[in-house]
Parts: structure tokens; sequence; C-alpha cells
């Protein structure tokens, strides 16, 4: 049973500008943190584009893509840019203690795009294997 002395939570129109104000304060006052985060969330992003870069050079050695590296390095491949700018954006949330509302839009976005990312990569994943059976299965008859 609710408790109907608890107050809804007041509209968007209402609660947007003391969420930019605590924005614009957290900024100002936490510009160091906030600077060091997006160093090592930019860091991080060029760590996945490194990996989006070894997957497709895994998949160049392999035309056929009849190998497990290959498998892998098209999985790799797929790692999209909106993945990697959520987990940057993560990363500098936490480290910087972004204030709640922010924070927690920031996660509800990172939740969302570490699924589909997961989906991307399992897709990939399973239709490699299912190839690679495929080929096997092919080569055996």
């Amino acid at each position: 049973m609710t408790n109907l002395t608890e107050r809804p939570d007041p509209p968007l129109a209402e609660r947007l500008p003391p969420l930019w104000a605590e924005s614009f304060n957290w900024v100002f006052n936490h510009s160091t943190q906030i600077a060091l985060a997006s160093l090592l969330g930019a860091v991080i992003v060029a760590v996945l584009l490194a990996a989006k870069w070894f997957g497709k050079r895994l998949c160049a050695r392999d035309p056929q893509n009849s190998h497990w590296q290959s498998i892998i390095g098209i999985a790799l491949s797929k790692t999209r840019l909106w993945f990697m700018v959520a987990v940057a954006a993560q990363i500098v949330a936490r480290y910087a203690h972004a204030p709640h509302d922010l924070s927690q839009t920031i996660q509800f976005l990172f939740v969302i795009a570490t699924t589909l990312q997961a989906t991307v990569f399992a897709r990939a994943l399973i239709i490699g294997i299912i190839e690679h059976r495929a080929q096997t299965a092919d080569q055996e008859a």
C-alpha cells in the first residue's frame, strides 16, 4: 500500500532548471576530476577502437572466415562508437561524482548501450559459430 502523504516527483519542466544549475556547479567545482576522468575515458575509447581495429585485422587474415580467430575478429570489429562513448561517460560520471540526476541518466544510457552491444557481440559470435560448423560439415561431406 502506498503512502498518500508522499508527493510524486515534480514534472520535468520544474526539475530542469535546478538540474542545469546543479550540473553547472558540478562542472565548475570538479573541473580537475572531470578533466582527469575525461582523459581516462578517452584512453578507454582508444583501447576499444584499437580492439575494433585488431578485430578487423584478424578478419583480414582469414578471408574465408573459417577459423575461430576470425569469428572473434568479426565480433570485435562490431564494437560500436556509441558503446565506447557510453563507457567513457560512465567513467567520467563515477570518478568525478556527477550530480545524482545526471549520474542516473548516464547510468541508464550506459545500461542500454551495454545491453545493445552485448546483443551485437552475441549475434556476431552465434552467426560465426554456425558458419564455422557449416563449413566444417561441408568439408567432411
